[in-house]
């Protein structure tokens, strides 16, 4: 039960705070609606929360005048907040969602920067991110929205915040850095670009960049070795704890299994990435300044086959995508992208 609560004990909300419950979304997308309605929650001082969100406590907030205090700490104004629907815990699918459904990159990055502008204090914030989520962030914005260099270093200046939190394993191998080394290869693909000293430095920013280093699909062993022979710099010696390891893709599910379809469901969503960079690499990279080894070809071509096998629109998917990211480089054929750099950060 809520003891009552004097105006006197009433914390006051920044005006910030207040503004969060006055204004609406920027975007109409039930989705974005929703993840903001939680931060805004999050967000809101502990003591306030009661009055805000509880309805039997609604006529009690709306007696209440609140302080409205500068960034000096000087009240400039008081405020009633208004009363809010309660509010239900959010999966981190719903991000996913979310992150997979919207159609301009400006309002993306300001998706991002609002859940990235919360106090590492928060767990329960942080802890709804996933590799995925960063995963298919890059991968929306390099081929389908545009501003991957501005994403791509955005997410390189909170990467101490995911560690404060206790979720830095969402900069892995398999998601975060396979992604950034596809985009770095399809690039320098795009521009034509041959500069060796910049593309291993990149290749060393992304790989100090990832905190969780479990190489389990050996992918990034291909995609450095692609980057070594296209751009003719040798990475062993270059990335601690780097060690070379042979393909292994992921097992398709049994058609025999009783849960099959919600098996293969879930396979094709959590290995998408691996289907892509498996394309990419025998279908988009040209073939003069890369030579794969024959059994590792094979192997991604069998991926490739059966995962379309799975899920029949992936090739239409696929050539759109590609479709797009020429598109959006022929757009800024007059500049290269430029360099991301990597921010000192805090190991695990």
């Amino acid at each position: 039960m809520l003891n009552r609560v004097s105006r006197s004990n009433v914390v006051p909300l920044s005006r910030r705070v207040i503004s969060r419950f006055q204004s609406s979304t920027i975007s109409q997308n039930p989705l974005r609606i929703k993840l903001d309605e939680y931060l805004t929650y999050y967000k809101t001082p502990m003591e306030m929360r009661p009055y805000i969100y509880r309805p039997k406590n609604h006529n009690k907030l709306l007696t209440m005048s609140t302080p409205i205090k500068d960034d000096h700490g000087n009240i400039i104004d008081h405020e009633t907040p208004a009363p809010r629907d309660s509010i239900r815990p959010i999966s981190s699918d719903l991000i996913l969602q979310y992150i997979n459904s919207v159609q301009d990159k400006n309002e993306l990055m300001h998706w991002l920067k609002e859940w990235t502008n919360v106090t590492t204090r928060k767990k329960t914030i942080w802890k709804l991110w996933k590799p995925i989520h960063l995963q298919q962030i890059l991968l929306r914005s390099f081929f389908e929205l545009g501003g991957y260099s501005n994403f791509l270093g955005f997410i390189y200046t909170q990467k101490n915040k995911f560690i404060d939190a206790k979720n830095g394993q969402v900069f892995n191998i398999e998601n975060f850095l396979n992604t950034v080394l596809l985009c770095n290869l399809l690039r320098d693909h795009l521009t034509r670009s041959l500069d060796s000293k910049k593309s291993l430095q990149k290749l060393k920013n992304a790989w100090s960049i990832t905190q969780f280093k479990t190489n389990r699909t050996g992918l990034v062993n291909v995609l450095i070795q692609s980057l070594e022979q296209r751009q003719r710099f040798t990475a062993l010696d270059e990335l601690k704890s780097y060690k070379p390891k042979n393909l292994v893709l992921p097992i398709f599910p049994s058609p025999d299994s009783e849960s099959f379809q919600l098996n293969k469901d879930k396979f094709l969503k959590d290995n998408e990435l691996v289907y892509i960079i498996s394309k990419s690499l025998l279908e988009q990279i040209d073939k003069e300044s890369i030579t794969l080894d024959p059994q590792v070809i094979k192997s991604m071509q069998d991926f490739v086959t059966k995962y379309i096998e799975l899920s029949p629109n992936e090739p239409e998917r696929f050539d759109d995508l590609f479709k797009s990211m020429h598109e959006l480089y022929k757009k800024d054929e007059t500049s290269l992208p430029k360099e991301e750099e990597a921010p000192q950060t805090k190991s695990s």
